[in-house]
């Protein structure tokens, strides 16, 4: 077919391989922009049981969100095989870690360290020991005094 009056092609006519003005680039680069500045400024999603697990979380150590999210989802996949709600359960052990009194001390992991090293499985008695659990002998190792009898002998 013929162009029409404008000569602009018809629906009939293959398109043209005309590549874009300056202008039209500048335009498209700046709308790109825009969208993805308006991308950065809301940030990433998390899900209702994520941010009810980060509201349990000491608030010192409330660091690195986006890091403990990936190590949250991860952990929840784990779960999944052995615990009906992995969610929930996360949400209960972190509460018993973060209200305990290893959880309150500057040396308490932080969610994403927690997270990862499996801290859900450990027993929450140990959150609870009395005495220093970070000594130089390394965090959560039992020190010989513990396993002094009433006497103070081994």
């Amino acid at each position: 077919m013929c162009p029409d009056k404008n000569n602009q092609p018809t629906t009939n006519q293959p398109p043209t391989n005309r590549q874009p003005t300056a202008t039209e680039k500048k335009s498209i680069r700046r709308s790109k922009k825009v969208e993805e500045d308006t991308v950065r400024a809301r940030g990433p999603t998390y899900s209702d049981a994520f941010e009810s697990f980060w509201g349990v979380v000491a608030p010192h150590k409330r660091k690195s969100k986006a890091e403990a999210f990936r190590r949250y989802r991860e952990a929840t996949s784990t779960l999944k095989p052995r615990e009906a709600d992995p969610a929930t359960f996360l949400l209960d052990r972190a509460t018993a870690y973060y209200s305990s009194a290893l959880g309150q001390t500057p040396y308490c992991n932080g969610p994403a360290p927690w997270l990862n090293k499996g801290g859900y499985d450990d027993d929450p008695a140990a959150w609870e020991r009395k005495g220093d659990t970070h000594s130089k002998q390394g965090a959560g190792q039992v020190h010989p005094s513990d396993n002094l009898d009433e006497e103070g002998t081994f």
